[in-house]
């Protein structure tokens, strides 16, 4: 994951002029350079890009101009898409498309086409897609060829008489996505290569192709060519959006170069301060983050709870498992109060679940975790590392499903961990805290329950658990003493007559 990347990319820039304009000078039929026939879809596009893995990576040359790349923040967001001039307007189709400018943070250029009709259309760049009145740029000395960054739909996912953007792709291969009455706030990719790496490397979207719409249409569909120094693929995702919108992924990467460091189903989120932790910085607002823990269904009955959080130093840890049946970045503290700023609306940001449609098989969960100073910084990674390297002129079939939304699948007839809190060393020993919610988890009221943790290395100690009869929760207290500077890897759940209460809760340590 790109270490503290700015999470200003994915607000949305200020709306044009109200109006309505026709597209016929902005979609141009295709030429003979066009990257995907309008037939075969999918199929051809993996044959493009198994063809293009056998050639060098070619960058795009299409420089940015200065005045472009001499963008700040404040300078890339006055410059807005006119949005009475989205793809599909006049056609009142329940699908729109709109376009981020390149600029600032983002100079690689995408190349977009629209499928309609059998027939595909490559949609040209024009200045009169923008609006520079806020800006210093002078639009009539940009390149006709200039292209976009990126795009992003609209659908009426908040209320049925108007249009709102619920997807975006911007920014190498990620994109964010959310459900009814959410605001932005976790992102996906759509590969990673070496998260968390010194020399991790972000492939790119290069080229996208949108399927127009039925009238009735309640999904989409694109097609992407991913592309990189080690890596290029062919994707297609059919998305839907609603409650949860789902975004369904079918793709096939290849590999150019060997190496041995894929991450599948890539997330990104962040987490600035909250439950989890030795304490809260001095702030009004109780907890900041986009999500607060990683899930895990291994598929054999057991979800396993990592609880994130804002680390003094780089962490990197595998959870391994024999089979994954789901993982996800979770965002579970939904209550207003908890965060205490509406401007943010953090109660509202996506949690996104990840469900494998095929077999994924031993490898591990990587979950990075890096320091943070601030909430405008992406900090958390996590991803699916397959068991086996990625050989030169190999391929990687993937297919999942993308949950995002405030009802993503969770455990349902357990219990789960609500808070994670640890003092400060006091010598060898930490003493910890976990807060667990039984809730429809058919406990006995009249037994307390049994705290059993386990560690796999160093000493797990003086253990216990008590109700805590203002919320409910049962509390597990326990001291972790590391062991010749060996990382600790401990586990912790309540259970009644050997019967397992709850979800696993799982932390490394120390950091």
């Amino acid at each position: 994951m790109e270490p503290l990347r700015n999470r200003c990319v994915s607000l949305r820039t200020v709306r044009g002029v109200v109006g309505i304009l026709i597209w016929l000078f902005v979609v141009a039929p295709a030429g003979a350079n066009d990257r995907s026939p309008p037939s075969g879809r999918l199929a051809e596009l993996r044959r493009q890009a198994q063809e293009r893995a056998k050639q060098p990576f070619q960058p795009d040359r299409v420089e940015l101009p200065q005045a472009l790349r001499d963008l700040d923040y404040d300078g890339y967001r006055a410059i807005s898409f006119r949005s009475q001039r989205a793809l599909w307007v006049a056609e009142k189709l329940p699908f729109q498309v709109e376009f981020f400018h390149r600029g600032y943070l983002f100079p690689q250029r995408v190349r977009v086409f629209i499928l309609e009709d059998g027939q595909r259309r490559e949609v040209a760049f024009s200045p009169r897609l923008f609006d520079y009145s806020q800006s210093a740029v002078q639009p009539e000395e940009l390149p006709e060829d200039l292209g976009f960054a990126g795009l992003r739909l609209l659908y009426p996912i908040h209320q049925a008489d108007r249009h709102h953007e619920f997807i975006s792709f911007l920014g190498a291969s990620y994109f964010r996505s959310l459900g009814a009455h959410q605001v932005y706030g976790a992102s996906a990719r759509g590969l990673a290569v070496g998260m968390g790496s010194p020399i991790e490397e972000f492939p790119y979207f290069e080229t996208f192709w949108v399927e127009e719409p039925s009238a009735g249409a309640r999904t989409i569909t694109m097609y992407a060519l991913l592309d990189s120094a080690s890596v290029t693929g062919a994707y297609r995702f059919d998305i839907g959006p609603g409650e949860t919108t789902l975004v369904e992924v079918r793709a096939e990467v290849f590999a150019r170069t060997s190496f041995n460091d894929v991450g599948v189903a890539p997330l990104t989120s962040m987490y600035f301060y909250g439950r989890n932790g030795p304490k809260r910085l001095q702030n009004s607002r109780p907890e900041v983050h986009d999500s607060d823990g990683l899930l895990l269904d291994n598929g054999a009955g057991e979800w396993t709870w990592r609880p994130l959080w804002n680390p003094e130093t780089i962490s990197l840890s595998t959870l391994q498992v024999e089979a994954v049946k789901g993982f996800g970045l979770i965002q579970r503290a939904r209550d207003p109060c908890d965060y205490r700023d509406p401007r943010t609306s953090y109660e509202r940001r996506p949690s996104i679940w990840v469900e494998p449609l095929a077999d994924w098989r031993d490898g591990g969960i990587r979950l990075l975790e890096l320091p943070s100073d601030g909430e405008g910084q992406d900090n958390i990674g996590a991803c699916w590392i397959p068991p086996a390297s990625f050989s030169a002129a190999g391929s990687l079939s993937l297919e999942y499903r993308l949950h995002f939304g405030k009802s993503v699948p969770e455990p349902n007839g357990i219990g789960k961990v609500v808070a994670t809190r640890w003092s400060e060393s006091s010598g060898t020993a930490t003493r910890f805290a976990v807060d667990f919610d039984l809730g429809a988890a058919g406990a006995d009221p009249q037994q307390a329950p049994e705290a059993v943790v386990t560690a796999s290395a160093g000493e797990v100690s003086a253990v216990q658990t008590r109700r805590d009869p203002a919320t409910g929760h049962w509390r597990t207290t326990f001291e972790a003493s590391p062991h010749g500077g060996q990382i600790m890897e401990i586990r912790a759940f309540l259970q009644q007559d050997e019967r397992k209460l709850t979800e696993v809760w799982n932390f490394a340590w120390p950091r």
